[in-house]
């Protein structure tokens, strides 16, 4: 009834199904990068569109803080200028020196 090929067919493990398995992770692997990429793509998006909520409260951070700095500064002079510590020369000299280290 059977003939032995056909059961020999039946019992022998069959060679596409594991290259088909292989193709399917392969194609599955390839897909979910594409994927991580858009994410990833997206959450930089996110981060850095200018009409963001993270952009402008960092924008806003750096205002600050930039505010405060020419505030103290300003005091800072102020204050050396009243104890007869502050000297146009050593300006001079630190503003120099602050063009030196940043060339």
């Amino acid at each position: 009834m059977f003939s032995p090929l056909l059961i020999s067919q039946l019992t022998t493990p069959d060679n596409n199904s594991a290259s088909t398995v292989g193709l399917t992770l392969i194609s599955s692997s390839i897909e979910l990068s594409k994927q991580t990429v858009e994410s990833w793509n997206k959450a930089w998006g996110d981060v850095i569109n200018p009409s963001g909520a993270l952009w402008a409260g960092l924008c806003n951070l750096g205002t600050t803080l930039a505010a405060l700095s020419i505030i103290f500064l300003a005091v800072k002079m102020a204050s050396d200028y009243q104890e007869k510590r502050f000297l146009w020369s050593e300006l001079v000299t630190q503003t120099t020196m602050a063009e030196y280290l940043v060339n």
